[in-house]
């Protein structure tokens, strides 16, 4: 594990000195979040097979995004924040392909005792969600999918579309406007409720 975000970093820093002070600080991040936020992983996942391949992809994102000069300043919390975005993506995933989800496995047991209608809230926003996803226009629509639901930089997207960095940061920005205002109307329902 250290190799990887020794590789990320060492790609991304200048000097020696600079990428020794970052490596330490990334590891001495890993290694305090590492346990927690495995028990975060297996809270949502029962297969512990799976949720360690999760976690590795987590210190792969790590090693990957991390950029010395703009440092994250809450490490662990990023940590947790992308654990959480992946088993999402995990359970999008499960779903495309037809695979009964639990939805309310991600919910915490006291969300779901308050809330019983959450399991048809949460199937009604992932309908309206995929719809006005479709309703985009192609281009805004490629680069939401690949950046919020496959995890790609816009730098990895520029290079695999042959498309500008700003061009890209504009079409998803168009992107999440119109999903917001199509999405608006359900989430003022379910709100409300």
């Amino acid at each position: 594990m250290d190799s990887a975000i020794a590789i990320g970093v060492t790609r991304s820093a200048g000097g020696a000195e600079g990428v020794e002070s970052v490596e330490a600080r990334l590891t001495s991040a890993v290694k305090s979040a590492e346990k927690g936020l495995l028990a975060f992983i297996r809270k949502q996942i029962d297969d512990i097979e799976e949720s360690e391949d999760l976690l590795q992809d987590v210190y792969y994102q790590l090693a990957v995004n991390y950029d010395p000069a703009a440092p994250i300043t809450n490490i662990t919390g990023w940590l947790y924040r992308v654990a959480r975005n992946k088993i999402i993506d995990l359970y999008r995933r499960r779903g495309s392909r037809g695979t009964e989800l639990d939805l309310d496995h991600a919910a915490s047991a006291s969300d779901r005792l308050d809330n019983a209608d959450l399991p048809y809230e949460q199937e009604m926003m992932w309908e309206a969600f995929n719809e006005a996803l479709s309703e985009l226009p192609q281009a805004q629509r490629e680069v939401f999918i690949m950046n919020e639901m496959e995890g790609l930089s816009f730098k990895e997207i520029s290079a695999k579309l042959s498309v500008p960095v700003n061009t890209l940061l504009s079409r998803k920005h168009s992107a999440v406007v119109q999903l917001r205002e199509s999405l608006a109307e359900i989430y003022n329902e379910l709100i409300e409720d």
